[in-house]
């Protein structure tokens, strides 16, 4: 396709002038490289860092800007007028057709380069410097060693952005702080560790993150199974193993048990609410032979409601029994060692 085409020549033309620090949209480069050199740089004493946050930056970006910067290296005029025609594309919305005069198309090839290369304007400036810093996207964290300098580097490469390329700081949620497990970078927060005198930091799986993943899987595991038992088993294991790929290097410096808890409990109140009458609770519990009858028949007939009954049926439903039926929960799908996503953003099913 056209927009194949022009993702391909210009990611030929710029890729050898993007910044080192550079990882979103690159080949052979990724979210796990970003958020390793996060920590290289933390070991070197930059533990001062600037939390950028770009107000709606996919909508903003100015297109004569753009257009200029293509143009300096871009020396084909029609290759500039298929950039201004892409960027230009009719979108519509409310039934409304209109062509955008700011921001870059979502969705196709051709979509992050553009904004890759404009934003490489803004890297020219932390690495002229001498500045450390880490982009993926528009996500991007600058560093110091010190939060006077955290604050220096701020107000001169702010400047820069609103001035010369035209973009807005969304200042409310743009931080300045020192690097922690609070630090939210590509889904990842860090962790410092002392061990035999020496310091090093991890990445931790942020607790938004793990907020994020407690909200889909609410929504694959809607307990009226209305996909099917087998169906709904499936698009949870192939999510899981998708989300426990991208943050397994997260995941190796902390603890996730709260939430495989969680998960089973979820799955043992499906089971609940598919065996409707007591009765049938009764009968099927007993089937498991993980406990006495007397326990199965508490659980069955209890006035309790379904996701209060799962508490306590942890000691019949048990993680093995689970297992059995087919479920995966974090820690196995990274013990088995799912190969690694390398996205942006965890897998959505």
């Amino acid at each position: 396709t056209v927009q194949q085409a022009l993702a391909q020549v210009l990611s030929e033309a710029y890729e050898p002038y993007f910044s080192d620090n550079s990882f979103g949209f690159r080949p052979d480069r990724g979210a796990r490289d970003a958020v390793r050199r996060v920590c290289e740089y933390a070991e070197q004493g930059y533990v001062w860092g600037i939390d950028l946050d770009l107000a709606k930056f996919f909508d903003t970006v100015n297109h004569s800007k753009l257009l200029q910067v293509l143009s300096e290296r871009i020396k084909d005029g029609r290759v500039i007028s298929l950039i201004h025609k892409f960027l230009r594309a009719k979108i519509i919305e409310n039934g409304k057709s209109t062509k955008p005069k700011t921001g870059t198309p979502q969705g196709g090839p051709m979509s992050p380069i553009p904004a890759n290369i404009l934003l490489n304007e803004m890297d020219k400036v932390p690495d002229e410097r001498g500045v450390k810093f880490c982009r993926y996207a528009d996500d991007c964290v600058i560093f110091a060693k010190s939060e006077r300098a955290a604050h220096r580097i701020y107000e001169s490469i702010s400047k820069y952005i609103e001035k010369k390329l035209f973009l807005q700081i969304n200042k409310e949620k743009t931080s300045i702080g020192m690097l922690s497990q609070e630090t939210k970078f590509l889904g990842f927060g860090f962790k410092r560790i002392e061990e035999d005198l020496e310091t090093r930091w991890v990445p931790v799986v942020h607790n938004k993150s793990r907020k994020k993943l407690k909200d889909k899987i609410r929504i694959l595991t809607d307990r009226r199974l209305p996909r099917g038992e087998e169906s709904t088993k499936k698009r949870f294991n192939t999510f899981l193993k998708g989300w426990v790929g991208y943050y397994r290097m997260g995941i190796a410096n902390c603890s996730m048990n709260d939430i495989d808890k969680w998960i089973r409990r979820r799955i043992r109140q499906i089971y609940l609410k598919k065996w409707k009458k007591n009765s049938t609770k009764y009968e099927e519990l007993k089937k498991l032979k993980t406990n006495n009858e007397n326990r199965c028949y508490i659980i069955a007939h209890s006035s309790m409601k379904h996701w209060a009954k799962a508490l306590y049926a942890n000691y019949v439903i048990t993680k093995e029994i689970i297992r059995g039926w087919g479920w995966l929960s974090i820690k196995e799908a990274y013990e088995i060692g799912f190969i690694d996503c390398d996205l942006s953003e965890p897998p959505t099913a």
